[in-house]
């Protein structure tokens, strides 16, 4: 079998698919906002209240990346913090405590990893599905990704190894000591090769949608 190893934003691709899915059935629409969906989230971060869930898709929201490059490069040398199981109200502090916003919803782009972490957390509600259900039922196992996998925590002994680089620190990265917990529905989904040729092909062959 060949080498799992972590997918890091290839993840968004499939939480993007998992949204679409939820669209084409009517139970979530592009327009729909921050506020309406995530309403607790909104308490602590006030300015995402009009932020739609396409502005997430598409990296206009404005919402600060709290895996910006100082972030980063304190996990880099923090083994502990990368070791760490996070909750969604921790990620959402992290959020919090990256600034306000960068720009007005819409009016701008900008690559932030808490647009789809946030993503994750609105999948869940909707359906009250687990993102490692949905992922599993709705991603893998309907065009037998068997070697693929959506990780919450360290699971340990199992080794799937990546990358931990910032601007000035790089350091092996794997998922023995680091919790995909922190990516979420950004960047926790384990995968091979083959997989991901699979995951590919079905994708642009249409197959996730009616």
């Amino acid at each position: 079998m060949a080498a799992k190893y972590l997918v890091g934003p290839i993840t968004q691709t499939m939480t993007a698919v998992l949204v679409l899915q939820l669209v084409e059935q009517g139970q979530l629409s592009l327009s729909n906002t921050l506020g309406e969906q995530l309403p607790d989230v909104v308490l602590t971060l006030a300015y995402t209240q009009n932020v739609t869930i396409g502005q997430l898709l598409e990296h206009r929201s404005g919402i600060p990346d709290y895996l910006g490059t100082s972030e980063l490069e304190r996990l880099c040398r923090d083994s502990a913090a990368r070791m760490k199981q996070y909750t969604p109200d921790d990620v959402v502090k992290m959020i919090n405590n990256s600034g306000g916003a960068s720009f007005t919803p819409g009016a701008d782009f900008e690559l932030s990893t808490s647009n789809y972490y946030l993503i994750g957390l609105v999948l869940e509600k909707v359906t009250g599905m687990s993102l490692f259900h949905l992922f599993q039922t709705k991603i893998f196992d309907p065009v037998g990704m068997c070697h693929s996998e959506y990780l919450n925590a360290t699971p340990s002994p199992v080794d799937y190894t990546g990358s931990c680089w910032s601007n000035t620190v790089g350091v092996t990265l794997d998922t023995k000591n680091y919790n995909p917990s922190l990516a979420g529905a950004a960047g926790a989904v384990v995968s091979n090769a083959a997989d991901m040729a699979v995951f590919m092909m079905k994708l642009f062959s249409g197959v996730f949608f009616s």
